[in-house]
């Protein structure tokens, strides 16, 4: 500050007549825009941090998408040779037997040129329920997966139907017991009626024992 407080004086000196400023008030406007500057060097240290922040994000990210295209990139090579093993199978075995139109067919012969290159026997998958055989184990783990999935989902609603329903034993004995109640008041309803009107014989009731 005793820099500015030496600069000071030659800028009175050099002020013109119309604009006179004091050295009080030239030292408030030299602490504002220094005050000014330290807030603005603040500001840009966070903005740097934010920045920063920012990069390290971006750079987690493109290291993340990348490896998810190398998966990807992987995934469909893969399809590629996949499919391009499958038209080779197929042309080999229409020049062998023929152009084959019917999807199935080209799945079934692709299957039993599979077997015979894993040297298992492709007479196995000659017959149609041989391609039974192999469509069901291929669709084995899904379908059980499917119906866990199915009795995971409806198992509240049969366990609900099975304790209403009419076979089960314990709503029979409940519904025996309330039966048995409700004839013993008709009954007790019954005999009180009928001793009003006198014609209850009490002697003929059966005695407790």
């Amino acid at each position: 500050m005793s820099e500015w407080n030496a600069v000071v004086p030659l800028i009175v000196s050099g002020a013109s007549d119309a604009h006179e400023v004091t050295h009080a008030e030239l030292c408030a406007m030299v602490r504002g825009m220094e005050e000014t500057v330290e807030n603005t060097k603040r500001r840009l240290k966070q903005v740097d941090k934010i920045l920063e922040r920012q990069r390290v994000v971006v750079n987690d990210v493109r290291i993340s998408t990348s490896r998810f295209e190398d998966m990807f990139t992987k995934t469909n090579s893969d399809l590629q040779y996949i499919q391009q093993q499958l038209e080779y199978v197929v042309v080999s075995l229409e020049k062998e037997r023929g152009i084959v139109a019917d999807h199935t067919e080209q799945l079934r012969l692709f299957a039993m040129e599979s077997n015979r290159r894993d040297g298992r026997s492709a007479d196995v998958l000659d017959d149609g329920t041989s391609l039974l055989f192999w469509l069901a184990t291929w669709l084995y783990r899904p379908l059980v997966h499917f119906a866990k999935g199915c009795y995971t989902l409806f198992s509240p609603l049969i366990n609900t139907l099975q304790s209403l329903s009419l076979f089960n034993t314990d709503v029979l004995m409940r519904r025996s017991e309330i039966g048995v109640r409700l004839r013993h008041v008709e009954t007790n309803e019954d005999l009180l009626k009928r001793l009003q009107k006198g014609s209850l014989d009490p002697t003929s009731l059966p005695k407790k024992k």
